[in-house]
């Protein structure tokens, strides 16, 4: 499923969507994200739903450029195929084959992981950049030392720590440090996304920090389509 990511700057070059995963049990009811992904770490199956994943995103991408309209996907995949160089042989062989014409495909890894996996993800990061490939480091602003990795990484793309954003409206500290964070980014020329915009409190204090793109339920909810008005802000 899909969530938009809105520029409230009123730039619509892109159509932005965050891609979920979600699963159904055998009645129909759909089950939590870490109950099936938990099993299928358990099992050995995260790489090939990371290859799924992919394969759909660039697929959906592609048909909208065949629309005439750029569609930018972001995605998450495991650490298991972020530690596996067979899965990045595999990521860029596909992007190799498809060679999208910007930057349109993007992954997301959390600062906490990225920490830890700076040298998979430089190479990673490189070895995908040529042919409409991204990193974003998800997470971003808990700990003090969330900027250096962007000076390891050199990612132009950060998402903003969800503790960040909880109870938004009623933390003064919260805000405080998302002001932060956003003067700082916007100082390097780093694009910040802010998620978890569920109420419209929230909306009305980030909107003057000079946010660009934001997402969350008061925005649209997670849909099975690519659907949304990117007009209305």
């Amino acid at each position: 499923v899909y969530q938009p990511i809105v520029s409230l700057q009123g730039n619509r070059d892109l159509n932005r969507f965050e891609v979920f995963l979600r699963m159904l049990d055998e009645q129909g009811n759909p089950l939590q994200p870490m109950d099936f992904l938990g099993r299928a770490e358990r099992g050995d199956l995260m790489k090939s739903i990371d290859r799924l994943v992919v394969i759909s995103a660039i697929k959906e991408i592609n048909n909208g450029l065949k629309r005439d309209e750029k569609i930018k996907l972001y995605l998450r995949i495991s650490e298991q195929s972020l530690r596996d160089e067979e899965f990045a042989q595999w990521l860029m062989n596909r992007l190799a084959s498809n060679r999208l014409p910007e930057v349109l495909l993007v992954i997301q890894v959390r600062a906490d992981t990225a920490g830890y996996l700076l040298k998979h993800l430089e190479n990673l990061r490189e070895t995908m950049a040529p042919f409409g490939c991204g990193l974003l480091i998800d997470g971003f602003g808990e700990g003090v030392e969330s900027f250096r990795l962007l000076d390891h990484l050199k990612t132009k793309e950060i998402k903003v720590a969800r503790t960040l954003l909880e109870n938004f409206s009623q933390e003064p500290t919260n805000q405080a440090a998302v002001t932060k964070l956003l003067n700082e980014a916007n100082a390097r020329e780093v694009s910040v996304i802010v998620p978890n915009v569920e109420d419209p409190a929230t909306l009305q204090l980030i909107w003057p920090m000079g946010v660009d793109l934001v997402q969350g339920d008061f925005i649209q909810s997670p849909r099975k389509e690519l659907e949304f008005d990117f007009s209305q802000f």
